[in-house]
């Protein structure tokens, strides 16, 4: 056997499958999904701008 780039491939284990949020609770990740349950960070459309101070007057 020799070694080409065609026949490498990643070792058992070493890649992580990306997790399915909010697919239901068997899932692992249902319902709210790892976000608590609470606060600005657990809403829908959830990623502020960067440099946002929660409605307080930006420094920029």
């Amino acid at each position: 056997m020799t070694l080409r780039l065609d026949s490498l491939k990643a070792n058992k284990g070493a890649r992580r499958r990306k997790l399915r949020k909010g697919r239901g609770i068997a899932a692992g990740q249902g319902a709210s999904c790892g976000f608590g349950m609470r606060g600005q960070k657990s809403r829908s459309g959830r990623p502020t701008r960067p440099g946002f101070e929660g409605g307080q007057m930006p420094l920029y």
